[in-house]
């Protein structure tokens, strides 16, 4: 298993994953917005994260957003590290949607499991994705999504930003 660990630019890394919203967690009843986080955030409702909760069960987008919530007012959010297995966030959802809420730039990566024929710079292009992401982060396209400011105005699906 190959593993690469880097810093990116955070905007690039939601391209290059294909993350158009927020995250979303199977056993949560719908998508955590901004406005849950900014609700969360303003009613002082932080969840604090409790390493004896079984992780199977369920919680709401309410629940997320209170962690989120925490993270943003505890959490030391430059120096989060996520993990992504075909680009996908494998560990650290909670993490990585404070980051993006509170307008971090840089987040730390580790990359797992690229496929031997696989070229970890090379990048399908999706129909209506603005640009390809570079290996080393090229603020070109992200600029473009600050400029149309996706997040954290109410998870705004990058899509809505193509031409």
């Amino acid at each position: 298993m190959a593993i690469r660990v880097s810093q990116r630019d955070i905007l690039d890394l939601a391209l290059e994953c294909g993350i158009k919203y927020y995250p979303f967690w199977a056993s949560s009843d719908r998508r955590i917005t901004s406005a849950d986080i900014d609700e969360a955030l303003d009613a002082d409702r932080l969840m604090v994260p409790d390493d004896d909760r079984d992780p199977n069960l369920g919680m709401t987008a309410e629940q997320h957003a209170a962690r989120v919530a925490w993270l943003i007012r505890h959490a030391e959010l430059e120096r989060t590290t996520i993990t992504i297995r075909d680009r996908c966030i494998v560990d650290g959802n909670h993490r990585f949607a404070a980051c993006l809420h509170a307008g971090i730039k840089w987040i730390n990566c580790v990359f797992m499991d690229m496929q031997a024929t696989e070229n970890p710079i090379a990048v399908k292009q999706r129909p209506g994705a603005i640009k390809p992401p570079r290996l080393f982060p090229n603020t070109e396209h992200a600029a473009e999504l600050r400029r149309h400011k996706p997040w954290p105005a109410a998870a705004k699906p990058l899509a809505t930003l193509q031409n």
